[in-house]
């Protein structure tokens, strides 16, 4: 279902998943070389809720489906879950948390595209 957003809105909006995506790549990378730190970091900053309200601020004046939002905000406590149990180092709840976060960014892709 397309989103039906404003040009500007639009283009905030495909910056914002590419950012999601380089931030799935420097978790990953993170996790690869250990620096647990860092991706918690990342996670909690580029895909938590941080990242949600730079996005709002950046996509102001759009209005949203209330699913779409529902969808979001699940992507987003989602990327808290996982930033909470990096320094865990545990790669067995590590790798799960990350499954699902991506599993909520899928969810959302499949319902909507812009």
């Amino acid at each position: 279902m397309a989103l039906g957003l404003s040009r500007a809105a639009e283009a905030g909006i495909k910056l914002t998943m590419r950012e999601h995506l380089e931030a799935l790549q420097a978790i990953v990378a993170g996790l690869g070389l250990q620096e647990f730190e860092q991706a918690a970091k990342v996670a909690h900053e580029e895909l938590g809720f941080p990242k949600h309200h730079q996005a709002m601020q950046r996509e102001a004046g759009a209005t949203f489906p209330p699913k779409y939002h529902e969808l979001a905000m699940a992507h987003h406590q989602e990327a808290e879950d996982l930033a909470k149990v990096i320094p865990s180092k545990d790669l067995k709840t590590i790798l799960s948390k990350l499954e699902k976060t991506i599993g909520a960014c899928v969810s959302c892709h499949q319902a909507y595209k812009s």
